[in-house]
């Protein structure tokens, strides 16, 4: 038996140092070099960073472009002849311009509808001259005029350049704002666009009546060639006569003080064709 364990053992020795000799040592690893990976080359992207902010110029031709994208589909889903108009500039009797976004005519109206692509969230009411924005969960805030108030007057100026009145409607469309916190009649979400202008008025014009509506609306387009230049003159003018409180910005009238037993307020010398009003200080 001890004769057994020690072959075994001498067997053991043997082959631990053939299997040492054939093996290389670390010193000739230690000479070698290493082989270093092949660099990958890579083509540099173009990287473009999206503007932070946009003008306020740029956020409105936007949410024009989008309304106006929702008026054509809002076409093609119903039958009625109807027609837009989008980027209207009047010239009133008083040499005063205003801007409207789009006009709308169908069976049920001349539809004048202001744009408003603000994000946040929008308090306001019919009577109130300003609403308010709110933005990053109430950490800024931002005061806008009564876009209601705004749009009235671009519907009383139309009114009266065409001479009719029971057929147009004022339509306030906020593209991407929450306003569930206004009060306030003819303003909707651009969602609710198409249902609105589609909706039963108690009017219901006939296809000529609408061409006629187009046509009157297409010469006063035509009768001036009044620019956006001269436009945004015009307000920088009006802005500077109504700091004096002397001009109605709706009309062009002249402001009056009025007294009555509940207190006195300014109102249009052009009363009762103008019911624009402000409070005294």
């Amino acid at each position: 038996m001890p004769f057994i364990i020690g072959g075994i053992i001498l067997v053991c020795i043997i082959l631990v140092y053939i299997v040492s000799k054939t093996l290389p040592t670390s010193t000739s690893n230690a000479s070698q070099p290493i082989a270093k990976p092949k660099k990958k080359f890579y083509r540099k992207r173009k990287t473009y960073q999206k503007k932070e902010t946009e003008s306020a110029e740029e956020l409105g031709k936007e949410g024009e472009k989008i309304v106006r994208a929702e008026l054509m589909k809002s076409r093609a889903c119903h039958t009625g002849k109807s027609y837009i108009i989008s980027d209207i500039i009047l010239l009133d009797e008083h040499e005063k311009t205003s801007q409207i976004d789009h006009i709308f005519i169908n069976e049920f109206g001349v539809w004048v509808i202001e744009t408003k692509n603000l994000s946040g969230m929008i308090y306001g009411d019919e009577t109130q001259k300003n609403w308010t924005q709110v933005l990053a969960y109430g950490k800024e805030k931002h005061s806008l005029y009564n876009p209601v108030k705004q749009n009235y007057t671009h519907l009383y100026k139309l009114k009266d350049l065409i001479g009719e009145e029971a057929v147009f409607h004022s339509l306030v469309v906020f593209v991407k704002a929450d306003i569930q916190n206004v009060q306030a009649r003819g303003v909707c979400t651009l969602e609710d666009l198409c249902a609105k202008i589609w909706e039963d008025t108690g009017i219901h014009l006939t296809d000529d009546q609408i061409e006629e509506y187009y046509q009157k609306i297409g010469d006063l387009m035509d009768q001036n060639d009044i620019t956006t230049e001269d436009h945004v003159k015009n307000i920088k003018q009006r802005r500077e006569d109504l700091q004096g409180g002397t001009v109605c910005p709706r009309c062009g009238g002249k402001q009056v003080l009025r007294v009555t037993k509940n207190g006195s307020f300014y109102g249009c010398s052009n009363y009762p064709k103008c019911t624009y009003t402000r409070k005294s200080k």
